[in-house]
């Protein structure tokens, strides 16, 4: 969706000067999202259940802090209340590793997402998927009663590239009942409500303990000696109620990432491939926080923490952009 914006304050430290500011603790630049031509399409997007009031708008806001960059939109008149009632519990970090590349939790009150769903979600949708409405209906009716079951944390840890951990807490059986019936005949019985299969030196298996559901990909579902919840990242993420959190320097450590990566730097110009890596080496990690039902934070924690992130970063762009002024001047 294409968004008219104005700035509404720009506000960097008391010096207009970009050099010379960097020497001062940057200050927050905050703007206004304005919809404009696009008004009446992102109003009736978001006007899902009555989710969007009139009046509602958009805010953001970007600081630079020592050792950090983190941009914030806040949603005002936005009721996201009907799916995020509660701040996730981050029970099942235990089950990730320390050094995981990638974590995904969630708090979701399934009742009220199913029924969100079923409100704006009807047979119509049926030639989409290649499928009559009976069918439709059928299969649309089982997906919201699996969704039903799910009550408070979903979690998705990926350890590596091919070693990944799911875990929700569910309030019965239901899912775990539908796997045993429909995957009959692919997946084998391992256990009491655990099911899997192996193939070519990958397995996969879901099973149901207690009130968790929980899937695997070449991994099993344990608690880990060092687990998620020594991560460096946990007291940034603690009282969310929702997040998507990224190991930058894992990452850059697995050989199947690093060598995408550098592909894909090799196929660059060589100064763009340059100044792209060096951002990337001075990151840390990166995640997106929901810290309220319509709070939503982008946050960049870079490996130098006692440093001002936008002074970093100038460092990094000034020589590339001068270089790159001069090429346009003596063209």
């Amino acid at each position: 969706i294409d968004l008219a914006r104005r700035y509404e304050e720009v506000t960097i430290a008391e010096n207009n000067d970009l050099m010379e500011a960097c020497n001062y603790e940057w200050e927050r630049v905050w703007y206004k999202e304005i919809i404009a031509e696009s008004e009446k399409r992102l109003a009736n997007i978001a006007k899902v259940d009555g989710m969007m009031t009139e009046g509602s708008d958009v805010v953001m806001g970007i600081a630079f802090e020592n050792g950090r960059a983190v941009a914030e939109v806040i949603a005002n008149g936005v009721d996201m209340g009907y799916a995020l009632e509660r701040q996730v519990s981050n029970n099942y970090l235990a089950y990730a590793d320390n050094d995981a590349l990638a974590v995904l939790n969630l708090s979701v009150n399934g009742k009220q997402l199913a029924d969100l769903l079923s409100k704006n979600i009807s047979a119509e949708y049926a030639d989409m998927f290649g499928v009559s409405r009976n069918e439709f209906n059928l299969y649309f009716g089982i997906l919201t009663d699996a969704i039903k079951s799910i009550d408070g944390d979903v979690t998705v840890a990926l350890n590596d590239i091919l070693d990944v951990v799911v875990a929700m807490d569910v309030t019965d059986n239901y899912i775990i009942s539908n796997v045993a019936q429909f995957g009959s005949g692919i997946l084998k019985k391992r256990g009491d409500n655990l099911y899997g299969i192996s193939y070519g030196g990958y397995s996969f298996a879901i099973g149901h303990t207690d009130n968790t559901l929980y899937a695997t990909v070449n991994s099993l579902f344990e608690r880990r000696e060092n687990s998620a919840t020594e991560s460096s990242w946990i007291a940034d993420i603690d009282g969310s109620y929702g997040y998507l959190l990224m190991d930058v320097d894992n990452m850059m450590d697995n050989s199947l990432v690093s060598s995408t990566y550098n592909r894909q730097l090799r196929n660059m110009d060589k100064d763009d491939a340059t100044l792209v890596n060096n951002i990337v080496e001075m990151c840390d990690y990166a995640y997106m926080s929901l810290n309220a039902p319509n709070s939503l934070q982008f946050v960049i924690v870079l490996d130098d923490k006692n440093t001002n992130a936008l002074e970093q970063i100038v460092k990094q762009v000034m020589p590339y952009a001068t270089q790159r002024a001069a090429s346009e001047i003596l063209r």
